[in-house]
């Protein structure tokens, strides 16, 4: 079969602006957020956990219940395990939203180029950074697409449509429990479902036939959030970040005009988030400074325009249904942010995103119209610019920020099936206080020995601290890890009054290590009059170094008859290296 050249074209193109698009996402990836997110299917793939919980909120440290988040973390992860599998999964799916989009737009919009649609959707700065790298916001996009082009299609913008109703409101449902469990904005989408009733409250039939296809993909998407509310865990406290917050009326302008920078070069946030980083940007990359004066210049001239077009004839007959869509828009957000804790931050209303770029290209079509040659040029111009100023985005990012700056720590915590070898997971107020101190009280001897024993077996293992751990155990299913970034183990804390004024400590515990010379048994009272703290290395008591080592030790308790003491233990780590000890089967004796 013969493929044509206009064909081979088009392929080519899409697949240098996927690898372009791949390629960008990876750059971001160690600043908070990204690697927060990662971690979510890092941690599920790595302990075979179902990751009930998706991203954290940090201003009230709750967590978004779902388990969708994690999975699309973790599944391709298990399909490909390496560590640039959960970005391909993101950039197919955005990838694809985008051109959907652009092929939709297209459609509505005759009197623009499609070539400049298909390539400003594609890379525009705010589609570029939220929606090829690992972050809640990048996977909003996906919903997002298909719950407004949805309701372009049944909110009564257009007098002929072009998808059918079934998928439509197939798309409404699915993208609304999608991005209930990515982030919080979802709220924001029931306006316009109630729209949709409204407009077409007369035809029955059709609210009826929806109504059908509506819930089937509500059940879709909604399927990885009942096994948490199955499990009782509750709302993960997301309930707390609704609260009156009078001060955002005075955010309004400023959410306005980053409304807007959703459709414009908007680019100096993306350099830095301040002027001495932004400076900096520009010294190590000198050459890039001609482009970023032209992509600021444009970017302000974008939203003048966009602003101005409110008051100007546009010959599209859905013209000024779309601008009133806006309008109300930015009203329903202005309303919305009245009840949130945070403040309109552009990411947090991200999901609208799809409106604000429907809203410019109509815009832009007058732009094409009035001189077309000369605006294709400028078009051409400012997208080639942009290209450019991305590349110097990735080669400053690459060094430090980038995946591949760590990507032997995740490779070595996909082999290990350990993310903790990665990074921390930030942990919400739910994650702390539903961890279980799994110590166990053994009853007393006829001696009055008072025994407590720790096997690291937590019962609800989804809680379990980070420096418990599943790939390395002597018995069991789970041992204590100490290495550089969890330096202590789990302790031992309690009131030597309540254990009868014990004389002696005798402990046993196994061990191993890559390399027991760098890790300490901590024993450790203390009250008003005195503190005792008696450190032992753990190479002088084990018998040999490799493997497993079931190591007893003594210590004597002195004794302060003048103040409740309080007893402690716990293993360190004195030297910050590449070592890591696993510990199992504490037990403590006291006589």
């Amino acid at each position: 079969m013969k493929i044509s050249k206009k064909t081979l074209f088009i392929t080519l193109a899409g697949a240098l602006l996927f690898g372009f698009r791949f390629l960008m996402g990876l750059s971001k990836f160690t600043s908070g957020d990204s690697l927060q997110i990662y971690l979510i299917g890092l941690k599920s793939y790595t302990s075979g956990i179902f990751p009930y919980f998706g991203p954290d909120v940090v201003y009230t440290h709750s967590q978004i219940p779902g388990a969708l988040q994690g999975l699309l973390i973790s599944v391709p992860l298990q399909l490909l395990s390496i560590p640039e599998a959960p970005h391909l999964l993101l950039n197919i799916m955005t990838f694809t939203l985008l051109v959907f989009f652009g092929w939709y737009t297209t459609k509505r919009i005759p009197n623009v180029p499609k070539w400049f649609i298909y390539l400003w959707l594609l890379t525009s700065p705010w589609t570029l950074h939220y929606s090829t790298h690992i972050e809640n916001p990048s996977y909003v996009i996906v919903g997002s697409i298909l719950f407004f082009v949805s309701f372009f299609e049944l909110g009564g913008l257009y007098k002929n449509k072009i998808l059918s109703d079934k998928f439509t409101f197939f798309f409404l449902g699915f993208s609304i429990f999608w991005i209930m469990q990515l982030h919080l904005s979802w709220v924001i989408m029931i306006p316009y479902v109630l729209w949709v009733i409204f407009i077409n409250r007369k035809d029955w039939k059709l609210l009826l036939k929806g109504a059908i296809f509506f819930l089937i993909g509500s059940a879709v998407s909604i399927s990885t959030l009942i096994p948490t509310l199955l499990r009782g865990f509750g709302s993960g406290g997301v309930e707390s970040n609704i609260i009156f917050n009078y001060d955002n009326i005075f955010q309004i302008p400023t959410m306005i005009s980053r409304y807007f920078m959703f459709s414009s070069f908007e680019i100096a946030r993306f350099i830095g988030h301040s002027s001495k980083t932004r400076l900096e940007f520009l010294g190590d990359q000198p050459w890039v400074i001609p482009f970023v004066i032209f992509l600021l210049l444009i970017g302000f001239l974008q939203v003048g325009y966009f602003i101005f077009s409110f008051f100007r004839k546009n010959n599209l007959p859905e013209w000024s249904k779309i601008a009133k869509l806006c309008i109300l828009s930015i009203v329903l957000l202005s309303v919305s942010f009245l009840f949130s804790i945070t403040k309109p931050r552009s990411h947090t209303f991200f999901i609208i995103y799809p409106i604000a770029m429907m809203y410019a290209f109509y815009c832009y079509g007058n732009l094409f119209k009035w001189k077309p040659r000369i605006i294709s040029r400028i078009a051409m111009v400012a997208l080639g610019a942009g290209v450019l100023f991305h590349i110097s985005l990735f080669i400053g990012r690459f060094p430090e920020r980038s995946l591949f700056s760590v990507r032997q720590q995740i490779a070595k915590a996909i082999n290990e099936k350990d993310y903790t070898f990665l990074a921390l997971r930030r942990e919400s107020t739910l994650m702390k206080t539903n961890k279980e101190t799994l110590w166990q009280k053994q009853e007393s001897d006829s001696a009055g020995t008072s025994s407590f024993y720790n096997n690291f077996e937590p019962n609800t293992p989804y809680f379990r601290a980070q420096n418990v751990v599943s790939n390395e155990k002597f018995e069991g299913n789970y041992a204590c890890k100490v290495d550089s970034l969890q330096s202590v183990s789990l302790k031992f804390s309690k009131a030597l009054q309540e254990l009868e004024n014990p004389k002696k400590i005798k402990t046993s515990f196994s061990v191993k290590s890559n390399n027991l010379e760098d890790f300490d048994i901590v024993f450790q009272t203390n009250s008003k009059s005195q503190i005792t703290h008696i450190t032992k290395k753990l190479i002088s008591l084990a018998p040999n170094s490799e493997g497993w080592n079931v190591i007893q030790v003594e210590f004597n308790i002195p004794q302060d008859s003048n103040a409740v003491s309080n007893v402690h233990m716990h293993f360190t780590m004195n030297n910050e290296t590449g070592s890591v000890l696993y510990i199992d089967n504490w037990e403590l004796n006291f006589k």
